[in-house]
């Protein structure tokens, strides 16, 4: 039986290398706790992702993300974030109704979830390998190529986020559907039913993660790159936009209803802990481009120092060092990836997998200035790492056998690069298995990150959050938000948390200050009527019943039906009846 045949007949059984190795290397994760995200999205919203009546069904595609997932507490329900994303909290619901807050089946469904986006990302490698590869001689290193770049994205440590963090589980689910569009797209040669499939997962994709716009980049690229068309020019752009043109009208369906739902395509970026980045320039952003591509390469290159926080911050001024040199490089390497993809046809599919899926998370703008590097944001790159990782292993092939086919294995590698690969595979697992358990739980997450980077707004207020929470330690909890506040005075948690915890230690003085420090800060009436509250408790405290009863009627005006309005009204009768005992009889 030739090699070919051999191949055509065990291409099936392929498959299961990376999926078992997801098994393998993602399994540690079932025990691991809620973190970070998950506090709010799966905790928190509990009330709400049970229920499953009519009324809950709508308000999931009546408003963004956050606004639907926290739309039982007291906050302004809609327009809270620029996410609109109804697939991802129906999925949620659909987790919550077996797994409840067990994390274990949260766990559980994240994992099925990346194995499931392995399995379709194997299937559109190999569909797409076989259109600028078409003969039968090419069997082999299609084989070759789809193995190992599904594998590397099976198991690349990048992965890690995305499998090990509940919340980052619409990685995996938006690349399925990202997955099977494509797949169908391909398969319109034979039917133009499959556009309908393509279509469908397209607006499911949309509807799950914005990151899904990148898709009708992708099939443009693949129609003038990839697919081999015999008309000429004209033609061949007739055809794709008539096939194309489905994709563009969903799209701009997709942006109408962004702008009913959200008021704009892209809503502002706002944040509590970093109020000044409106301010942030296009300016600022472009330069800091640079630096934020070399980190992504060198997490996909280098990934033995992953972190689940990187150091990266917007640049206001160019030296050598964060601007010129990382610029000069990626000049480099786009005049080298330039020769390449005119030499090697395989190698255009890499790029597009390596530098579409990135072109989202470049309008950095829309992340808080210390989340501008994260490793789930190279998921699908990690594709394009893999097949650029292959086709050196081919060329390298080539090289050893001298132009010669051996058959020493199913994939005729020379024995030593298939060393090298199991060694390779072993030691990614290895670390992939080891970056995971930074996951494990609140602690070990934010710890790790301070490693990394001390100075961190967010780093140091969650160690504050933590060592009150679960270690009782107050002291130790002043130390992370007194550090915190040399980065972010202005962070309305900051001093809402400062406020909680000088008060809690009888430190009225500094505890008015921090309340006082949020009324300065923001205009949001919830957040403000909270302030109002405390700083009604903490004259109440003191003696000062009339200024207290003052602060707590402008909390309540602010909102007047809060969790803690009726409380607070009960106080407020009990002080103005002391307030007439305390009066001297004329």
């Amino acid at each position: 039986m030739s090699i070919i045949e051999q191949i055509k007949r065990q291409e099936k059984l392929f498959i299961w290398l990376p999926i078992l190795l997801v098994i393998v290397c993602f399994s540690n994760t079932l025990t691991y706790q809620f973190v970070y995200d998950d506090l709010f999205q799966v905790i928190e919203a509990a009330p709400v992702l049970g229920d499953w009546s009519k009324e809950n069904l709508v308000r999931l595609f009546d408003r963004d993300f956050w606004g639907f997932v926290n739309q039982h507490l007291a906050t302004e329900g809609k327009l809270r974030s620029q996410y609109y994303r109804p697939i991802q909290s129906f999925f949620s619901m659909v987790v919550y109704s077996y797994s409840n807050l067990n994390p274990f089946g949260w766990h559980v469904s994240s994992v099925i979830l990346h194995i499931i986006a392995v399995f379709f990302c194997y299937k559109v490698i190999n569909s797409s390998l076989k259109t600028i590869l078409p003969n039968d001689e090419n069997s082999t290193t299609i084989s070759l190529i789809t193995l190992i770049a599904s594998t590397c994205f099976a198991i690349h440590p990048a992965q890690t986020e995305s499998v090990a963090w509940v919340s980052a589980f619409t990685n995996p689910l938006n690349s399925t559907f990202i997955f099977i569009s494509l797949f169908a797209y391909l398969k319109l040669k034979e039917s133009y039913r499959w556009l309908i499939l393509s279509c469908l997962s397209y607006i499911l994709a949309l509807l799950t993660k914005e990151a899904a716009i990148i898709l009708p980049a992708i099939l443009v690229c693949y129609e003038f790159f990839l697919i081999p068309q015999t008309s000429n020019l004209f033609s061949k752009l007739r055809l794709a936009l008539v096939k194309l043109s489905a994709f563009g009208l969903i799209t701009l369906g997709y942006f109408y209803l962004r702008i009913a739902i959200l008021g704009s395509i892209k809503s502002k970026s706002a944040h509590v802990d970093f109020p000044g980045i409106e301010n942030i320039s296009l300016f600022n952003t472009l330069i800091t481009l640079p630096s934020i591509l070399l980190n992504y390469l060198q997490i996909l290159v280098w990934p033995f120092s992953n972190n689940p926080m990187y150091e990266t911050r917007f640049i206001s001024e160019l030296n050598l060092v964060n601007f010129y040199l990382p610029l000069l490089l990626l000049l480099g390497l786009l005049f080298l990836s330039i020769i390449c993809a005119f030499k090697y046809k395989v190698i255009q599919l890499a790029l597009i997998w390596l530098v579409i899926p990135l072109i989202p998370v470049m309008d950095v703008r829309s992340f808080k200035p210390e989340d501008l590097v994260h490793d789930r944001y190279l998921y699908l790159s990690t594709i394009g790492l893999g097949i650029i990782l292959a086709l050196i292993v081919k060329e390298l092939n080539h090289l050893l056998t001298n132009n010669k086919t051996i058959s020493l294995n199913f994939l005729s590698l020379h024995p030593l690069l298939t060393a090298l690969l199991t060694l390779l595979i072993i030691l990614t697992s290895i670390i992939t298995i080891k970056q995971n358990n930074v996951w494990s739980n609140e602690w070990q997450l934010w710890s790790t990150a301070y490693e990394n980077v001390p100075n961190s707004c967010i780093v140091n207020l969650e160690l504050g959050r933590l060592s009150e929470e679960n270690k009782q330690d107050d002291k130790m909890a002043l130390v992370y938000y007194q550090k915190a506040k040399t980065v972010c005075p202005d962070s309305l948690t900051l001093n809402y948390k400062l406020g909680l915890l000088y008060g809690r230690n009888n430190d009225l003085v500094n505890s008015e200050i921090a309340f006082q420090n949020m009324l300065k800060l923001t205009q949001n009436r919830f957040i403000l009527s909270t302030a109002y509250f405390n700083l009604g408790f903490i004259n109440e405290k003191r003696g000062n019943l009339t200024l207290a009863i003052d602060h707590y009627k402008q909390g309540l005006k602010l909102n007047p039906n809060g969790q803690n309005s009726k409380q607070v009204q009960e106080v407020i009768k009990q002080l103005n009846e002391k307030v007439k005992l305390d009066k001297p009889k004329s």
